[in-house]
């Protein structure tokens, strides 16, 4: 068993069982150098008593923050006018809608468009618009990664995804990779291709849409350049 980390670099341990020097049996795991219990598991090699004393002070740390928390909700108020003077500065820093039939300005509930609906200026709203077009970017890239997969070969789901165990395993998943992987060469390059151009496509679209937004916003109400006194 000694002779199999010298012998064998790329399978350290040595089986009784089986009679083998064979790789280590958790995924993710090459080496196992210095991190190979008796039951012949690979375990996280930088692991040590360490990690324990790191949780104790996370645990201590989150102790302290309720005591300061709870110190403060149960703490006698000491300058009520102050406090009261702060919640109004509050109250009158959120954003609200125009007044109603009441004259009451309410708040904006929670179901407001903000790509759509002026609430704190044309910035605010254009930046909510470009959250969504990464939103839509993103469903893009993953959808036409899916589509390859469903309708090409359904083996672009598995590949760097199976699982190794004995040496005999070993090459016979190496080998089933190489091939694979040369065979469906074409398909990551015209992925990465169709990825590209949309993407130069949509930036495009995506510019003139904000800049049309924009223009449109600007023109139809008032913001604040509109009283900047030119010199």
């Amino acid at each position: 068993e000694s002779d199999c980390r010298r012998l064998h670099p790329e399978t350290p341990i040595g089986d009784r069982e089986l009679g083998v020097c064979r790789s280590c049996i958790v995924d993710g795991c090459e080496t196992c150098d210095h991190s190979v219990t008796e039951d012949g598991l690979c375990h996280f090699k930088y692991a040590g008593p360490w990690i324990k004393w790191v949780g104790v002070f996370l645990l201590v740390l989150v102790i302290l923050v309720l005591l300061w928390i709870v110190d403060m909700v149960i703490r006698p108020c000491s300058n009520e006018d102050g406090l009261n003077h702060g919640l109004q500065t509050r109250e009158r820093k959120k954003l609200r809608m125009k007044k109603n039939q009441a004259g009451e300005r309410c708040l904006w509930p929670l179901s407001t468009n903000l790509m759509t609906t002026l609430v704190a200026g044309p910035g605010m709203m254009l930046h909510f618009r470009f959250q969504a077009a990464l939103i839509i970017w993103a469903a893009f890239v993953g959808v036409t990664w899916m589509c390859f997969a469903l309708f090409i070969d359904a083996d672009l789901w598995r590949l760097g995804t199976r699982r190794f165990g004995t040496p005999r395993n070993n090459c016979i998943l190496v080998a089933w990779g190489y091939e694979t992987q040369n065979a469906l060469m074409w398909t990551k390059v015209l992925f990465l291709g169709i990825v590209y151009w949309g993407s130069v496509i949509m930036c495009f679209v995506y510019s003139v849409i904000q800049l049309r937004c924009f223009q449109e916003t600007d023109y139809k109400n008032k913001t604040m350049k509109d009283f900047v006194a030119m010199i």
